[in-house]
């Protein structure tokens, strides 16, 4: 979520960066002490950090990705070939567009779900 590696948030109880919220709650375990953040903490810690793990995140509106625009293609590829099974589109597109089969499908997946 905050995009950065589990090991590192997890060496923020000796040595937490600046403004790094509280836990909202805390559960002690055998071997180690668990602390719980609420989302809504850790995106107001990240909203006032801008660069804190800049891997992920919440993309704001201008970061915001644009569509694949191979969506659009693979939907005109399932409106022209409605009797065609999802992996024989992915091939076709494949073959006319290059990438890989498994991408295309990936694609032909999202081109169905928004159809």
């Amino acid at each position: 979520m905050l995009g950065v590696d589990l090991s590192r948030i997890s060496q923020y109880g000796k040595k937490p960066p600046a403004g790094w919220p509280a836990p909202a709650h805390v559960e002690q375990l055998d071997t180690r002490t668990r602390e719980y953040r609420t989302r809504r903490q850790l995106w107001e810690f990240v909203d006032s950090n801008p660069g804190f793990g800049t891997a992920g995140g919440r993309p704001s509106g201008a970061t915001a990705k644009a569509p694949d625009p191979r969506v659009r293609q693979a939907a005109l590829a399932l409106q022209a070939a409605p009797d065609a099974k999802p992996g024989e589109v992915a091939a076709t597109l494949a073959d006319r567009h290059g990438g890989s089969v498994h991408t295309w499908k990936r694609i032909v997946t999202a081109a169905r779900k928004t159809a």
